[in-house]
């Protein structure tokens, strides 16, 4: 998982080469494919069986990581891949570097839809570029005037057709193993008002409700440790009964992504999350703080990567970087 990226760690950008992918608003599974089945692996580690195919005798594990995207023009889902653990049974692509991982996922498309010779393309290659193409990769992105979302839209590169929702930029480092914990070497860049929290809405429904309306007060949590939580936000919701209905003691327990408003000082629900089970830790409700009050902008990225090229070029670096 990519940490965000702030002033300081932007200096890291230019130490080390970094491919540049953007970074899609989907949801993260893991891809388990042993030649007679597919399964997608969610963040609470239930299987989903997507492809069966029973004549198929071989044997081979393949692993790969990725996301469930949503194609709007199309109205299609897509498993985005965009890294890799195993490939026909090899363990050893996991410590090659990212663009030969890339290289290996290519391949293993091409043998995939060869052998279920299937016209139905659901899993795709994401596609990466390079930092000094970052002004081309945001030049895809658009913005939907109606709904305030952002869409990144190919057509053509790699003859392949993308459309997804886009919440972002994706730095992630070209020379680094493939791990499954979160790394400090891989960063994520949002915009203004997408940098969220995932956090625990707890809500009580007291007993004997005998109004039509009441206020209903529910707290938003976040992880403090494995046994504790934090509460940090506490409101009162209005919400309507039928008259005289009662209704036992409901504790009700559910993960939302919130965006924190400065103007208003409150937190407001973008999405509920089904597929995680855990809040955020304090720690990431720091961090991200810190990033909201920094406000990174993408002229500012663009700008100073652009810069450094620039300076490289033309063999003008100095030690620090």
């Amino acid at each position: 998982m990519p940490v965000n990226i702030d002033r300081v760690s932007l200096l890291e950008l230019f130490k080390k080469e970094h491919l540049v992918l953007e970074k899609s608003d989907g949801i993260r599974y893991l891809l388990f494919d042993n030649s007679r089945k597919i399964l997608l692996i969610d963040r609470k580690s239930k299987p989903n069986v997507i492809f069966l195919n029973e004549s198929i005798s071989a044997n081979f594990q393949d692993f790969l990581d990725g996301e469930l995207t949503f194609n709007p023009i199309l109205e299609k889902y897509y498993y985005l891949i965009y890294d890799t653990g195993i490939i026909k049974g090899d363990w050893r692509i996991s410590s090659w570097d990212l663009y030969s991982r890339f290289r290996a996922v290519e391949n293993f498309l091409i043998s995939f839809y060869d052998k279920t010779k299937t016209d139905q393309i659901f899993l795709i290659k994401k596609l990466f570029f390079y930092k000094y193409s970052l002004k081309k990769l945001l030049e895809a992105i658009s913005l939907n005037s109606y709904t305030k979302e952002h869409l990144f839209i190919n057509i053509g590169i790699n003859c392949s057709f993308h459309c997804n929702k886009n919440d972002g930029i994706i730095f992630s480092p070209l020379r680094a193993n493939y791990s499954l914990r979160t790394t400090c070497t891989t960063y994520k860049w949002k915009y203004e008002f997408e940098n969220t929290m995932d956090l625990l809405i707890r809500r009580t429904i007291p007993k004997n409700l005998s109004k039509k309306e009441i206020q209903i007060p529910f707290n938003l949590a976040l992880s403090l440790n494995k046994t504790k939580l934090f509460k940090i936000y506490e409101a009162k919701r209005l919400t309507f009964f039928f008259k005289g209905k009662n209704s036992t003691l409901n504790g009700f327990k559910n993960i939302g992504e919130f965006r924190y408003i400065q103007r208003k000082g409150s937190w407001v629900l973008k999405k509920h999350r089904f597929d995680k089970t855990k809040p955020n830790s304090f720690r990431v409700l720091t961090n991200t703080l810190k990033i909201i009050s920094e406000s990174l902008n993408k002229l500012e990225i663009v700008d100073a990567i652009l810069k450094f090229q620039t300076r490289q070029e033309r063999g003008k670096c100095c030690i620090k970087y």
